[in-house]
């Protein structure tokens, strides 16, 4: 089950929040820190593609806008980026806070000590997420040494001044760096995160330069082929492309690397490049082949420069039609729904596609089109699609736009060259719509009451002819017609229809589209009502939610305390000015006017925290709170009892509530701080104390929590409590992990603090928490068990089945405190039927996380490599695997002797098979065994063929030469072209090194072998492992290339022809070796 990350990350927002904290710091803004912020914002702004992170950066520019930020839009900056990281759990994202910080700090070109003092604090605050950062260590280091005596010199401010500055600029670009070799190691595209680095030519030539150097190192290594450190050089390939490629990629590869292409040959260099690259190589899901070698880069950048005015094309359309010029609240939905839509046209093999809808053709490079095809890689196309259309957005409704980006700054203007907006648009003003949800909507308008459908978007894979809306009541159709209003959009067709009247809007209403006798969507029992609230406007109201004004009641008949004003066959309305905090009783249930709904504590709490004595656990609340209690006893007064000390009601502001003879009171008690507190509220009634309510829970006013991902096994957590003598500061280990490891003392008394960090964890049966990654394995489950789901909140589960089916009868989620539970033995129900099922995670809806249960061991082929290692002479075989199965493998040679079989594996851990044969055909095939005696056969899970090559073993054979490569001139320019042998091969008679030999050519013919006597001995040298069946090799004579015979389809017995092309590369076919 795939499972997509929604997290939207735009790095460099937490250096924004650093500059804005680090020019701060002194309590005084100046000119030159105001300059550095809007600096930033002018170089950023049009980077984003989040909701939140686009909010930010516009609130600065709002204050930006006089050229003075005053202490109230200080405070305001401050706030609003403290609620942005008052969550944040990726280090990453800390020591990106930190550069920006120490940006803020020095911009000035001056550092005092309220600076250096507020810096050691955040350094302190934060140490548990940077104290694995070197360069940040340091400068924590070097701190606390300034303050150590309590005074900060003159000297010492310049000496820091000078340490911050040279720290600032080295350690930018290095951590831009690492985040993008960390992408690399996790297969995750580089697109995104490369765009802000395009304006930094000292970054790109730090990467090229170090690019180019472990190339160097590799070519004058033994094996010629491994690279130390394959992820820059990657990094490095992306950045060409994504600036150069222009429908040919390696000249710029050369100008790039120049010093390498003149060290060693163009045939080497680029042979290294394609066996790196080919380690990247993915399957298309389409055609189950692999995909081009230069695809990978391509597909990194997303989209390569030089296409990017076409893209923004494509997108303007996009927002032409699908958008009607205005932004939808869910761009990134949007965009899911229009690639969806595309999936068959986007298949085309030319670097083009055709829309129907807009009568065009795009110029879309095949990679671009993989991406938005693929639903596990087109998050990168989505997310430039956003920054995209959001640019498009500003310009047509005329908003500043100035672009400092030159990646962006090139499409944008290329676009802007095919568009008037005055012609398209004219002068009109924006005027914010608000979008429509999948779901029909009750509205009342006068005494009618409407189902208003939305504006729904389906699938072009639907007959549009055939669409039309039922309506039914108590399964009786009541409306039935096809849709007035269709009409084409990119990716499918958008619908609209007419509000439906109603006659009785109430019981069971059901609404559905549909495209003939399938149904598109159905409201199921979303729409079912006893009674409907309306707000003034004619919106629904919902029950529990906070609201003060005229709502509007509908209901069979009238209402008690309310103003009957409309009186219906079927329906009734009544008018009631709301107060929040009020409560209606109707069809035997509370309508609430709060989100306060039953007796009890109230108050902004601390979602899913948790302080517990013995068995009793109760809520912690941020601020003051509001006692809420009901009593029959009417004429009585009442003792509030906090903590055993009595109050009479009147020393509380309140207020009540008249309901059928009983009464609601909230008492606000405003007067508590943090702490922990017993509550008891006393009705005083004739002469006797009688219990009205009990309750207990706690306020914690400057609660600060903190966590960051160490790796995939532990967790650094920070805590800050009132309720707590000193912080805590800990590292947390998953596989020791216990939800009531916090435990303090409060008026000598103990107490557990239950904190719902947001650790994705699950555990069965009340077993050891277990990180999501880990699969969960069918022989752990039993009828009566139940898994627990910690910290985050979900509120829904749905379950899918390995062939993508949704099962219905997924059962509910128990809130237990700080984590949920649900019952798990229904999933034994599916271990014969499917390999796996797919636990999704929903909150409000949407996927959020997901864990998979494994009913059968199954390997994973994307991840399980074997390969053969040419230092240790050795077939290494690393299997990845899911499920607690006996899996072994065995290795068979090309007449089916096995020839070694292995122990049982483990999960990602190497196994290493020696004495093998170059040349031979093994297979290598994975089984499951069952454990202990058993007369079951080996389930066969995967075989995989393997033929290696030892450099060595080259020697004494003869091998086919296939194909090469030549240049021409043709219209002034050299052009790279093919040409294919059939009789020509090449002998590998003495190894000199790793790669270089003596040899000879020949021709075969009928009458035997027909050598190359005038140029032969030949020098030959490897080029590249094997690609596709062939290795790339050199073959020179003297250092001169040998001349190609076009009339013979060989190589020319002579190095003595000025009209004759020499030959560039050879590809050998290793099918067709022979030992001579």
């Amino acid at each position: 089950m795939k499972q997509i990350s929604h997290k939207l990350i735009m790095r460099n927002i937490n250096e924004l929040i650093g500059i804005i904290n680090g020019i701060s710091y002194d309590g005084i803004i100046n000119k030159l820190e105001v300059a550095r912020l809007s600096s930033w914002v002018k170089k950023n702004r049009n980077l984003s593609y989040e909701h939140k992170q686009a909010h930010l950066i516009s609130l600065v520019e709002q204050v930006l806008e006089d050229g003075i930020i005053t202490d109230e839009e200080r405070e305001m900056l401050l706030e609003n980026c403290s609620q942005y990281t008052a969550f944040e759990t990726d280090s990453i994202a800390k020591v990106y806070e930190l550069n920006g910080i120490i940006e803020g700090i020095i911009c000035d070109n001056e550092i005092n000590e309220k600076e250096v003092c507020r810096l050691q604090d955040w350094m302190r605050t934060n140490e548990s997420f940077i104290r694995y950062h070197k360069p940040s260590k340091t400068i924590c280091e070097k701190i606390d040494q300034i303050l150590e005596d309590g005074i900060v010199t003159q000297e010492e401010q310049k000496s820091l001044l000078e340490m911050l500055k040279k720290r600032l600029n080295d350690a930018q670009i290095e951590t831009k760096i690492g985040y993008l070799k960390n992408c690399v190691k996790e297969r995750k595209n580089l697109g995104i995160d490369l765009i802000d680095l395009l304006d930094n030519a000292d970054a790109i030539d730090i990467i090229h330069s170090r690019a180019e150097s472990q190339l160097g190192s590799t070519l004058n290594s033994y094996s010629g082929t491994y690279v130390r450190d394959p992820e820059i050089v990657f990094v490095s390939l992306v950045l060409i492309g994504m600036l150069y490629y222009d429908g040919a990629f390696y000249e710029s590869v050369r100008k790039t690397y120049k010093s390498l292409y003149q060290r060693y040959s163009e045939q080497k260099v680029e042979g290294l490049i394609r066996t790196l690259l080919n380690n990247y190589r993915t399957k298309d899901d389409a055609t189950g082949t692999k995909t081009r070698i230069i695809n990978v880069v391509l597909a990194g950048s997303i989209v390569p420069s030089y296409y990017l005015g076409s893209f923004f094309e494509f997108i303007y359309d996009i927002y032409k039609l699908n958008f009607d010029s205005n932004l939808p609240d869910d761009l990134y939905g949007e965009f899911q729904f229009v690639y969806d839509g595309l999936q068959n046209v986007m298949r085309s093999e030319s670097d083009e596609v055709q829309v129907n809808i807009t009568k065009k053709t795009y110029k879309l490079i095949k990679s671009t089109k993989q991406l938005i095809t693929n639903p596990i890689y087109n998050d990168a196309v989505i997310k430039l699609s956003i920054i995209v259309v959001r640019l498009i957005d500003k310009y047509i409704w005329g908003k500043d736009n100035v672009l400092y980006n030159p990646y962006l700054k090139r499409g944008y203007q290329e676009w802007l060259s095919t568009i008037n907006r005055e012609k398209e648009y004219g002068n009109r003003s924006k005027v914010e719509q608000l979008r429509s949800r999948w779901e029909p909507e009750f509205v009342l308008t006068r005494n009618t009451i409407c189902l208003v459908p939305p504006t729904h978007r389906v699938k072009a894979t639907y007959d549009y002819r055939a669409i039309r809306i039922i309506v039914k009541k108590e399964e009786k159709v009541i409306y039935d017609d096809y849709v007035e209003d269709i009409r084409e959009i990119i990716g499918g067709y958008q619908i609209k229809n007419h509000a439906i009247e109603l006659p009785n809007p109430l019981g069971r209403i059901n609404y559905q589209l549909v495209a003939g006798n399938e149904i598109i969507y159905d409201s199921k029992t979303r729409l079912y009502r006893n009674f409907i609230v309306f707000d003034e406007r004619g919106q629904e109201l919902a029950n529990n939610k906070d609201y003060s004004g005229t709502a509007v009641f509908c209901a069979k008949s009238k209402v008690d305390k309310l103003h009957l004003y409309f009186s219906g066959e079927a329906y009734c309305l009544s008018s009631y000015i709301a107060h929040l905090g009020d409560a209606i009783l109707i069809e035997d249930k509370v309508f609430n006017f709060s989100e306060m709904i039953r007796p009890g504590v109230f108050g902004e709490k601390y979602e899913g925290y948790f302080v517990a004595q013995d068995d009793c656990k109760f809520e912690v609340f941020k601020d003051e709170v509001i006692l809420v209690f009901e009593s029959e006893f009417t004429d009585s007064g009442f003792e509030i009892q906090i903590n055993q000390r009595s109050y009479k009601i009147d020393a509380f502001e309140y207020s009540t509530v008249e309901r059928k003879g009983v009464n609601k009171y909230s008492l606000k008690l405003g007067c508590l701080g943090s702490g922990i507190y017993q509550l008891r509220v006393n009705a005083l009634h004739s002469g006797k104390r009688i219990s009205v309510l009990r309750t207990q829970f706690a306020i914690d006013k400057k609660l600060y929590v903190e966590q960051v991902e160490n790796n995939n096994d532990s967790y650094i957590v920070s805590v800050d409590s009132d309720l707590m003598p000193e912080p805590i500061f800990d590292e947390i280990s998953v596989q020791d992990f216990r939800e009531d490891w916090i435990k303090f003392n409060w008026n000598n008394q103990q107490y557990i603090y239950y904190v719902p960090f947001r650790f994705p964890l699950y555990r069965i049966d009340n077993g050891a928490w277990k990180s999501f990654s880990q699969e969960i394995w069918i022989g752990d489950i039993t009828q009566e068990s139940s898994i627990d789901l910690y910290g985050c909140k979900y509120d829904k589960i749905c379950l899918l089945t390995s062939t993508g089916q949704i099962i219905e009868e997924a059962p509910g989620l128990k809130t237990e405190g700080v984590f949920s539970r649900f019952s798990a033995g229904f999933l034994l129900s599916y271990k014969s039927h499917y390999d796996y099922v797919g636990i999704s995670l929903l909150a409000e809806d949407r996927y959020q996380d997901g864990i998979l249960c494994y009913n059968k061991c199954i390997l994973d082929e994307a991840k399980t490599t074997v390969i053969y290692s040419h230092e240790d002479k050795a077939i290494v075989v690393t299997p990845y695997f899911y499920g607690q199965g006996n899996i072994r493998f065995k290795v068979i040679d090309d007449v089916n002797n096995v020839i070694y079989t292995s122990f049982a594996l483990d999960k990602d851990v190497p196994e290493y098979v020696y004495d093998l044969s170059s040349f031979i055909n093994y297979k290598v095939i994975f089984f499951e065994k069952e454990r202990g005696l058993s007369l079951k056969k080996e389930r066969i899970l995967k075989e995989f063929p393997i033929v290696f090559y030892a450099r060595e073993d080259f020697i004494g054979k003869s091998f086919k030469i296939k194909e090469v490569y030549f240049d021409q001139f043709v219209r002034g320019e050299f052009l790279r072209k093919k040409h294919y042998f059939n009789t020509t091969y090449v002998y590998f008679k003495e190894m000199i090194s790793g790669n270089e030999y003596i040899g000879e050519v020949y021709v075969r013919t009928y009458h035997g072998a027909f050598m190359l006597d005038n140029i032969n001995p030949v020098d030959i040298e490897i080029c590249s492992d094997v690609i596709d069946g062939m290795i790339e090799l050199s073959i020179t004579k003297d250092g001169d290339g040998l001349l190609l015979d076009f009339e013979h389809h060989g190589i020319m017995n002579s190095m003595d022809d000025d009209k004759a092309v020499d030959i560039f590369s050879y590809n050998i076919d290793m099918k067709g070796v022979e030992s001579v």
